[in-house]
């Protein structure tokens, strides 16, 4: 009984908060269809990372929840998965939103051409 009362809750809460965004989404997207090309562009580039974020964290949940549910599993591998769900979402999320700036992708890829180059210079010698 507690097993099904924990993933109907479980269910309803994730299920409850999908269609909040799902509904905000929408809004936005009816908004923009009237506005035009460049504004569905831009609200594109601020909605995705959110979309992508939200989507690895319902994945890490999901994964967290059905493996909370067999007893038969290690509690090494429980425990890893529940490491797992609170350390990736946080530590991906300013990688997300930051490569949806333009500045610091540019920057970023300046960064990572300069370490390259420098890296071909050393093995060349």
């Amino acid at each position: 009984m507690n097993n099904i009362y924990g993933l109907s809750m479980s269910w309803c809460l994730n299920t409850s908060v999908f269609l909040i965004i799902a509904f905000t989404y929408l809004r936005i997207l009816h908004a923009t269809v009237k506005q035009g090309r460049s504004a569905r562009s831009k609200a594109f580039q601020k909605c995705a990372p959110h979309l992508v974020v939200y989507v690895l964290y319902q994945t890490a949940s999901v994964i967290l929840i059905i493996i909370q549910r067999f007893p038969s599993l290690s509690q090494t591998i429980k425990r890893f998965f529940s490491i797992l769900f609170i350390v990736i979402p946080p530590v991906i999320n300013p990688i997300i939103y930051g490569l949806a700036s333009k500045e610091l992708r540019t920057s970023i890829v300046k960064h990572f051409y300069k370490c390259g180059s420098r890296s071909q210079k050393i093995g060349g010698v």
